[in-house]
């Protein structure tokens, strides 16, 4: 069945699995991304605190987003949150 025709229990347990089989695992690098996405950091400033270029961190942005299953950023750090990736 379509992801979008899941309901959110449904997804959530998708997720769960999806996690438990280490499917899709964060690298060290988007662990550090997922973490400054939280403090609401732009690709630029996330570039700059990790010496890397824009265009890294924007494609390190999009790993992690793909990843976690997320559509955007502030969905991305609750996704990661809720697994336990980071804190708050």
């Amino acid at each position: 069945m379509p992801r979008q025709f899941l309901n959110n229990s449904a997804m959530s347990v998708a997720d769960d699995q999806a996690e438990a089989s280490g499917v899709d695992a964060l690298t060290p690098r988007e662990r550090e991304v997922l973490e400054l996405l939280a403090h609401g950091l732009s690709n630029r400033r996330i570039a700059d605190a990790l010496a890397i270029s824009e265009h890294t961190a924007k494609f390190h942005v999009a790993a992690v987003c793909a990843k976690l299953g997320a559509a955007s950023r502030t969905e991305a750090v609750s996704r990661g949150v809720r697994r336990g990736l980071i804190t708050l």
